[in-house]
C-alpha cells in the first residue's frame, strides 16, 4: 500500500507531539448582580442597553482561549502578561449570539498570597470586559514554567474568589461567578490519529475499487 509510509509517518509524528501543547478553553457562567446605568439612573433591575433585555439575575458565560505554548512576559517582579493567542467571548442569556472581545484581549497575572488572573478585551471603544480570578493555592503554577496553566493545572482555581465585569457605552454590568469548567478540547495528537485514519480508510477504498 502505497500510503503506508505516510500512515506511518503521522503515527511517529503523534508520538513525539507533547501532551501540552495544544489550546486551553475556559469556560465561566456568571450570574448578573447589578446593571448601573450611568448618569441619572443609576442601578437597575432591568435594562435594555445592550439592544436586548437584560435583568438582575440573568446568565452571562464567558469564554477565554490560549495556547499552553506561548510564554508570558514579566512586566515587573510579580506580574507577567499575555497578549498573543488570546481570545475572549461573552453570551448574554437573551442575546441573539456572542460578543466578541477579541479587541485588545489580553491577560495579567499577579503572583501574590494567591495566584491571580485578570482578563481583559475590548469589543470596541465603548465595550469592554474583565474576569477576576484566583487560585486558592498558587503552588501548582507559580506560574509555571512562564506559561499559563495547562488544562489540568486548574484544580486550584476558586469561583468565589473570582469576579465579571462588563462595560458598554453607558451600562456596567457586574456579577459573581457560578461555575467553571475547561472545555475538553482534542489534543493535536488526536487530529493526527483522525487523519491517518481516514487514509486508511481512503487506502482501501481505492484497494477495492475494480481497475
Amino acid at each position: 500500500m502505497r500510503s503506508l509510509p505516510v500512515i506511518c509517518s503521522l503515527l511517529f509524528a503523534i508520538a513525539a507531539t507533547p501532551a501540552s501543547a495544544y489550546e486551553v478553553t475556559v469556560e465561566y457562567k456568571v450570574q448578573v448582580k447589578t446593571l448601573n446605568e450611568f448618569g441619572d439612573v443609576g442601578y437597575v433591575q432591568h435594562s435594555d442597553w445592550l439592544g436586548f433585555d437584560l435583568s438582575v439575575g440573568d446568565v452571562v458565560t464567558g469564554y477565554f482561549t490560549y495556547d499552553t505554548t506561548t510564554p508570558l512576559i514579566r512586566e515587573t517582579h510579580d506580574m507577567w502578561a499575555l497578549d498573543e493567542n488570546f481570545q475572549q467571548s461573552v453570551v448574554f442569556e437573551n442575546a441573539s449570539g456572542p460578543i466578541d472581545l477579541n479587541y485588545l484581549a489580553g491577560l495579567r497575572a499577579w503572583e501574590l498570597d494567591v495566584l491571580d488572573i485578570n482578563t481583559h478585551s475590548s469589543s470596541g471603544p465603548d465595550g469592554t470586559a474583565t474576569m477576576a480570578a484566583s487560585f486558592v493555592d498558587e503552588s501548582p503554577y507559580r506560574p509555571l514554567n512562564f506559561h499559563l496553566p495547562a488544562a489540568n493545572q486548574w484544580s486550584n482555581f476558586s469561583p468565589s474568589l473570582s469576579s465579571f465585569n462588563y462595560y458598554q457605552g453607558g451600562l456596567h454590568v457586574a456579577g459573581n461567578m457560578t461555575s467553571f469548567r475547561v472545555v475538553p478540547v482534542p489534543e493535536p495528537g488526536t487530529h493526527m490519529m483522525l487523519a491517518a485514519g481516514g487514509m486508511v480508510l481512503l487506502a482501501a477504498r481505492r484497494k477495492r475499487r475494480p481497475s
